[in-house]
């Protein structure tokens, strides 16, 4: 009896090791406690390669305490472009120890050892840098093309009116809960600095995935100008004001081919010196005031219709989407613009109205241009950031980001630049791009150029001259095609992320948990039997970038006995099967940066 337990325990072994598949891959350690076995082989001398090579060394020594050298001695980490390869293709792979990455430029060679990086985190542990010899990668990468996602431009004969605040009207066009916006100055968009050359900008935003621009004013003057009756001969080509209103009227109509509304900046104050009005309307000004030029005479009946009308009129002039009211509502309060909006809606046209500073909507005004960033006395050159370091869905619940009123509203901006600013709060942060402005219930808000690096340094945002030069930068670059992954997010994903409560501190953002993400808490944007979790890497230790995520299923009103689980940045499948086997999960996150994932039952 003895003998045969023991056989049938050797057989048991043996069916064991037999059915055991064994890991055959070894693990190269490329750095660990403090002690480094490679050496970084770059041309230094080249900005976007020594971009490379700074952004890889600092992860290596960040995680293993390490101080990897450039062009030393040992096993080297080669970064190389050869221009033979096919436009956008790079490569990883490792041969005798040497690990090549190689791409066709330098724009490419940073997104390989980006990727080369994040791959990284998931084979590295504790205080060693290490992936396995086997790794590689071949890819070719063709940029987003953001145009279709964007929604479909409607006329006005099929766009639902709808409510901005729980006890308004029926005043709002529907489409306000799509927008992402820029504001642009068509001056300083292009090198011409006309509408016809402004139209490759439309371009551009539109396969970045914008679908709203709102212009600085186009009139003659612009911010001083000589009425809302006049246009910018620089902008035009002509001096005639009709023609020019009829180049305008094109341009507007070329951005809603490409689904992008626009909005025209109305000046209410008055207008500067230089205006005929003055000599032809003496009794429609009351003289010289606080902005340098002669401010309306809002007690004169005459000059108070001729304004409404003119106003009206460039709707029918050019069929644009709206307004945004410099000034208001303290220049003129809510009855103005109340009439001119009564007045375009009885001419069939249905548009949005925002104001400059805080408002009461009051079936006037659809939201603000200022919206969460409340702080007015400072904002201009420090903004507030109210959801870093805090847990942004307490903050959105308690209506901590917005004035007391806004909180009963339905939209409100994330202002994260405008022509007043003189500098930046964003510096590439897509912390604040990203996790604040574009996946928050908040409409984003930004001038252009910020989604590719530009910032004002010693003047404000209107005079800087875009330059897309900016982009032959790899960290700019980078950025950008963050920025469009971010936005063919937010439209792949309408029922989550273009969805408005009608109190804003009843949106649908519920609480994540996420140990290793520092002070910024994590949070996910729910729909039906689906959701998306933004999870931010706040913690700069936490160089490794990983994250263990607790899913939220109750709060994020999933139930059911299978989901799918998908890192969206990565368009990678995290899991799959079983809701009851899968309560959390690692992520792995660079510092300042966010993971995405995606949420669903199958």
């Amino acid at each position: 009896m003895k003998t045969k337990v023991i056989s049938v325990c050797l057989l048991l072994v043996f069916l064991l090791s037999a059915c055991t598949v064994h890991d055959k891959r070894k693990k190269i350690i490329i750095a660990e406690n403090g002690h480094t076995y490679y050496t970084i082989k770059a041309d230094i001398e080249n900005n976007n390669i020594q971009l490379a090579a700074e952004k890889l060394k600092t992860f290596i020594d960040g995680v293993s305490g390490s101080d990897i050298s450039y062009n030393g001695s040992g096993n080297i980490i080669n970064l190389i472009t050869d221009q033979t390869l096919d436009s956008g293709t790079y490569s990883v792979c490792i041969s005798n120890g040497e690990i090549k990455i190689n791409a066709q430029d330098t724009l490419n060679l940073y997104m390989a050892v980006d990727e080369f990086i994040d791959d990284l985190r998931r084979t590295s542990e504790g205080s060693a840098v290490e992936l396995y010899d086997t790794y590689t990668i071949n890819k070719k990468y063709t940029p987003l093309d953001n145009s279709s996602l964007l929604p479909e431009y409607r006329t006005p004969d099929k766009v639902t009116l709808e409510k901005t605040y729980y006890r308004g009207k029926d005043n709002s066009p529907d489409w306000i809960s799509e927008l992402s916006i820029v504001e642009m100055r068509v001056e300083t968009a292009t090198e011409e600095g006309t509408f016809d050359a402004a139209k490759a900008v439309l371009e551009r935003l539109s396969e970045l995935g914008i679908n709203a621009v709102w212009l600085c004013p186009i009139y003659e003057g612009e911010y001083g100008n000589k009425g809302p009756q006049s246009i910018n001969p620089k902008l035009t080509g002509t001096s005639d004001y009709k023609e020019g209103w009829k180049k305008a009227a094109e341009f507007v109509e070329y951005a809603h081919s490409l689904n992008i509304r626009v909005f025209f900046d109305v000046i209410t104050w008055g207008v500067w010196t230089n205006s005929p009005l003055i000599t032809e309307h003496p009794d429609w000004f009351t003289g010289i005031g606080s902005w340098g030029g002669y401010d309306y005479n809002w007690g004169n009946p005459e000059m108070k219709e001729w304004f409404i009308s003119e106003v009206v009129s460039i709707i029918e002039k050019t069929n644009a989407d709206g307004f945004r009211c410099d000034l208001e509502p303290g220049q003129t309060g809510y009855k103005i613009y109340e009439e001119i909006r009564k007045r375009i809606y009885e001419k069939g046209y249905k548009i949005a109205i925002f104001s400059e500073g805080t408002n009461y909507r009051s079936n006037v005004y659809d939201f603000e241009q200022i919206g969460v960033s409340v702080n007015v006395g400072e904002y201009l050159s420090n903004p507030q950031t109210p959801y870093i370091n805090a847990d942004p869905a307490s903050v959105i619940k308690k209506g901590q980001a917005i004035n007391s009123y806004a909180a009963n509203a339905r939209y409100n901006t994330y202002c994260l630049s405008m022509h007043d600013f003189t500098s930046t709060i964003v510096h590439k942060n897509r912390l604040l791009m990203g996790f604040s402005a574009i996946f928050m219930p908040n409409i984003p808000l930004w001038f252009l150029g910020e989604e590719y690096g530009t910032e004002a340094t010693g003047t404000l945002y209107y005079s800087v001259k875009q330059d897309l030069n900016l982009l032959q930068n790899a960290e700019n670059y980078a950025f950008y095609n963050d920025i469009k992954k971010y936005l063919s997010i937010k439209y792949t994903y309408p029922d989550i992320f273009c969805e408005y409560s009608l109190k804003f501190t009843e949106n649908n953002v519920c609480t994540v948990m996420a140990e290793g993400s520092g002070d910024m808490g994590a949070f996910a944007r729910y729909s039906d039997k689906r959701a998306v979790m933004i999870v931010p890497n706040a913690d700069k230790e936490n160089v490794l970038g990983k994250i263990n995520v607790t899913l939220p299923y109750d709060n994020m009103q999933i139930n059911t006995e299978n989901v799918r689980v998908i890192d969206l940045m990565k368009d990678k499948v995290v899991y799959e099967g079983p809701l009851s086997d899968f309560n959390s999960f690692t992520a792995y996150v660079e510092y300042s940066e966010i993971g995405i994932y995606l949420v669903e039952e199958i």
